[in-house]
């Protein structure tokens, strides 16, 4: 009685693994299979050409960083760069980015550094 119930139900609870175990192994073939597909190129969009605005000025940019720290608008290459000498170099661009946009990201990336080279929250 109770053996061959639980036999039973032993039996049925592994048919169910073995076929969870297969449907999984289909689906990871095929995320395997997909991902050996070829790139697709990226669509360009409005976000690639968005156009340079020339409205954040320089000194207002540095007034916003840490100290030690020294940001400077590179004009021919279409962004913001920010330093430090011991963190390195960090720059986002305004073609991508936008100018303002740019501008948050070089001082996001500064005021995060300062605070983990300084211990300052």
């Amino acid at each position: 009685g109770d053996a061959a119930c639980g036999a039973g139900f032993v039996e049925e609870a592994l048919g169910l693994i073995r076929s969870a175990r297969k449907a999984s192994t289909k689906q990871a073939e095929k995320l395997a299979a997909a991902s050996k597909a070829p790139a697709r190129k990226k669509a360009k969009t409005e976000r690639n050409f968005r156009p340079v605005a020339n409205f954040v000025p320089a000194d207002f940019a540095q007034d916003h960083m840490p100290p030690e720290f020294t940001i400077w608008k590179d004009e021919k290459e279409n962004r913001f760069k920010v330093r430090n000498r011991f963190m390195g170099t960090f720059s986002r661009s305004w073609q991508a980015h936008g100018e303002v946009e740019s501008l948050g990201k070089c001082a996001n990336w500064a005021w995060e550094h300062y605070s983990k080279l300084y211990g300052v929250e």
